[in-house]
C-alpha cells in the first residue's frame, strides 16, 4: 500500500464519529470516486463476543451490517464530501438497508469490505458492499443508502 493511501486512510478513520469500542475500520486500502475497500478484524475482546450465541462465537449480523456500512458507506461519503479535510461534527444516518448473510463470520478473521457506489445524489450515497473473509469467500452483501447530517 502506498504512503499516500496510508495517510488518506488514517485521515478518514480519524475523522469518523465513532468511539473506539464501536469503530469497525482498521484500514482503508483503496478509495476513489466509485469504490472503497477496507479491512477490519473482529477481536476476541469485542463487547458482543461473549454475549451473542452461547455455543459458537460468530459475529452478529447487525454488527456485520455496521462494519460494512462504516467502511462501504460512511468512509466513502467522508471521502467523497471531503469531510476528512474539515474539522466539523457530523453523524451518518442510514436511510435504507438490505442485507444477505451467506457464511458465518468468526472472530479473529481479517475481513475485507468492497463497496461500489451506485449513486450519490442530493447528499445521499447508495452503494453495494460485499464482505469477504480471509479465505476470499463471500460472507455477506449489503445494499444501503446513507446521508450525513452535519451538526
Amino acid at each position: 500500500m502506498s504512503a499516500e493511501i496510508k495517510e488518506l486512510s488514517k485521515k478518514i478513520i480519524d475523522s469518523l464519529p465513532y468511539r473506539k469500542d464501536f469503530l469497525f475500520v482498521d484500514e482503508i486500502i483503496k478509495v476513489n470516486d466509485s469504490s472503497i475497500w477496507g479491512y477490519y478484524t473482529f477481536k476476541q475482546n469485542e463487547f458482543f463476543v461473549n454475549a451473542h450465541f452461547k455455543h459458537i462465537q460468530v459475529t452478529p449480523g447487525v454488527i456485520l451490517i455496521e462494519m460494512m456500512g462504516q467502511i462501504g458507506l460512511v468512509c466513502h461519503l467522508v471521502y467523497l464530501d471531503g469531510l476528512y479535510k474539515k474539522n466539523i461534527l457530523y453523524h451518518p444516518i442510514l436511510t435504507f438497508v438490505e442485507a444477505n448473510f451467506i457464511k458465518q463470520v468468526f472472530v479473529e478473521d481479517r475481513l475485507i469490505a468492497k463497496s461500489k457506489k451506485i449513486y450519490l445524489r442530493k447528499g445521499i450515497l447508495k452503494s453495494e458492499v460485499e464482505l469477504y473473509n480471509s479465505k476470499n469467500e463471500l460472507c455477506s452483501t449489503l445494499t444501503a443508502q446513507l446521508l450525513i447530517k452535519k451538526d
